[in-house]
């Protein structure tokens, strides 16, 4: 996959017949646009100009859409790219200033700081710094990576901030059972998607359903515990945290990971249908901001 990304933007050539290619898929198919998902540009065995040359495709992007325009009078096509939340990432993979000036929204991937491929429990989408981060830890949280966004020439109203509509679970090896417990692996599979340690919304209902969630106060976010397995995830009180931080930090709005990890049905969580998708709308219209939803 990687490979394939960087051959695309290797060349002027390679990357026009992408574009073109693209505009005639979109338009076809009735899209509104594209959103680029490439997370490591230069990282995970890239090439290291690949930071300059998906500038460049950000560019070519967004000049070919304005020419589109002007040769159908349509409406333009949207321009997205979904990024790391990782700043180590971040700095070796994107020009920041500059393809902000070429992209309508910037998705932040504020999800999988943490989890269970490691030996002790964390929440994989914190808002805040946790009491127990050190080092390049301290990094690994919502607010530290939309404000690393910023402080690289970002401009907060392009930003959107991404919610995990899943649980990221472990299985505790001792007793202890609180934020940093000694963990011997990934959690259960979900009995539905199928994944070791990812829960999606509708599986973290079932198996917490009568558990204590805790709620890790300087993260803002919850988990809970039930047999020996320890699942960090999202709910209505840390949205309503996250909402009110994007909307005091004046971000473009939110996206989610994604459409199909709701309770569309409404079986599982006895909340209605698509609960975390439908309080997040509830709670963005109120601050009349943005929402985005991905489908996996």
């Amino acid at each position: 996959m990687f490979t394939r990304f960087s051959r695309m933007v290797s060349t002027q050539q390679y990357r026009t017949t992408f574009i073109q290619s693209a505009i005639t898929l979109l338009r076809f198919y009735g899209f509104d646009g594209l959103n680029l998902d490439w997370r490591f540009p230069v990282t995970r065995g890239s090439q290291p100009d690949n930071k300059q040359k998906f500038t460049l495709l950000c560019q070519e992007l967004k000049d070919a859409f304005a020419a589109e325009v002007t040769n159908t009078q349509r409406d333009r096509l949207i321009l997205t790219a979904s990024v790391s939340a990782e700043k180590a990432v971040i700095d070796a993979s994107y020009e920041v200033a500059q393809i902000a000036t070429s992209l309508d929204f910037i998705n932040v991937l504020t999800f999988d700081f943490r989890g269970p491929w490691e030996n002790v429990t964390g929440h994989h989408s914190p808002l805040y710094l946790g009491s127990q981060d050190t080092g390049d830890k301290i990094y690994s949280n919502t607010d530290s990576a939309m404000q690393h966004w910023l402080d690289q020439g970002a401009p907060a109203q392009l930003l959107n901030l991404g919610l995990a509509a899943y649980g990221r679970a472990f299985t505790l090896s001792t007793a202890a059972s609180g934020v940093g417990a000694p963990a011997s692996g990934t959690g259960e599979e979900g009995c539905y998607t199928g994944e070791e340690g990812f829960w999606a919304f509708y599986e973290t209902c079932l198996y917490t359903e009568g558990a204590t969630v805790h709620m890790i106060n300087d993260q803002r976010v919850p988990y809970a515990v039930t047999k020996k397995q320890w699942v960090g995830f999202d709910n209505k009180e840390s949205l309503s945290s996250k909402v009110s931080y994007l909307k005091a930090k004046n971000f473009g709005g939110a996206f989610v990971w994604s459409l199909d990890l709701d309770d569309f049905s409404g079986e599982y969580c006895n909340q209605g249908n698509c609960p975390f998708i439908s309080h997040l709308n509830t709670l963005l219209v109120q601050m009349q901001l943005c929402a985005l939803c991905f489908e996996l």
